[in-house]
């Protein structure tokens, strides 16, 4: 892989919808924002991404 090559660390493309989304509510954005932009049905799957 091109990532591996360049001596990156090789990350799915899930991890970073995950991360994304994390470190938009870290950011402060609203959860709602945050679950339509990833495009979740329901608000309960980002909560699964707010630090407890």
């Amino acid at each position: 892989m091109l990532a591996a090559r360049a001596g990156l660390k090789v990350i799915r493309l899930h991890d970073a919808r995950h991360t994304h989304a994390s470190l938009m509510l870290k950011q402060g954005v609203h959860p709602k924002i945050v679950q339509e932009r990833l495009g979740h049905a329901s608000i309960k799957i980002i909560s699964l991404h707010i630090p407890m």
